[in-house]
């Protein structure tokens, strides 16, 4: 089902506090912007409430869609032609000092993300600050130029480094790999049954500042226009 919705579900990201936090502050950070969202319950099944995230749009974002899973994690998703944007979820997770992890999954690559802001900070050789446990993992097909690789901060219990030396860069990191990366932390982000969208929030931006050169897109237009 995932696949039908992209690139909508290009990017899911996910903390580890209650859905309703989340919205709190994500609501009040937003407005002490300057922008007005319209927030509205969610009940329907997972393929409709996706659904209420269109149109797809450029430039900026209009919709943020908050759900519930059976876990302690709730999940996010927006609704940038792109692919969720990272940045509201870093700010939540920070200021609420909660666990993030992101899963990507489209046909430009395979990524994962994980902080915890909990951990103490260091500042690595790169003069980059970041938290202990804090690790990055992406794998991308770049055209015409083969593919990359890239693996940054601690190792996870349970990565096995030796599984970053293949060959192959295409099996460095797959999608069977993300799925149990995410397992590990109890979130099955594939399988629709993990969600509940009754105990979700649906963000819809409703003020006159949104810039004047976004481009609305329908789910199909949004796959050519981003070429995933």
């Amino acid at each position: 089902m995932f696949n039908q919705y992209k690139p909508l579900t290009n990017s899911i990201f996910f903390l580890e506090i209650d859905s309703e936090q989340a919205l709190s502050l994500l609501l009040k950070w937003r407005g002490s912007l300057g922008q007005k969202w319209l927030k509205k319950k969610v009940s329907a099944n997972l393929s409709r409430t996706l659904e209420q995230l269109l149109p797809i749009t450029t430039v900026a974002i209009t919709k943020f869609l908050i759900l519930g899973t059976k876990t302690k994690w709730s999940a996010f998703l927006d609704n940038h032609f792109g692919g969720t944007d990272p940045s509201a979820l870093h700010y939540l997770s920070k200021k609420l000092k909660c666990r993030m992890i992101m899963a990507t999954c489209s046909n430009k690559g395979v990524a994962f993300e994980y902080k915890d802001p909990n951990q103490p900070k260091y500042t690595d050789e790169n003069g980059f600050e970041s938290h202990k446990d804090d690790h990055y993992i992406y794998y991308s097909k770049l055209e015409a130029k083969g593919y990359r690789f890239e693996a940054a901060g601690k190792l996870l219990f349970f990565e096995k480094k030796e599984g970053y030396k293949k060959s192959y860069a295409e099996k460095q990191f797959t999608p069977d790999m993300l799925k149990k990366y995410l397992s590990e932390f109890g979130i099955e982000a594939f399988d629709e049954d993990f969600y509940s969208p009754h105990a979700g929030f649906l963000l819809t931006r409703v003020d006159r500042d949104i810039p004047k050169n976004v481009i609305e897109l329908t789910l199909e237009e949004a796959k050519n226009y981003y070429r995933h």
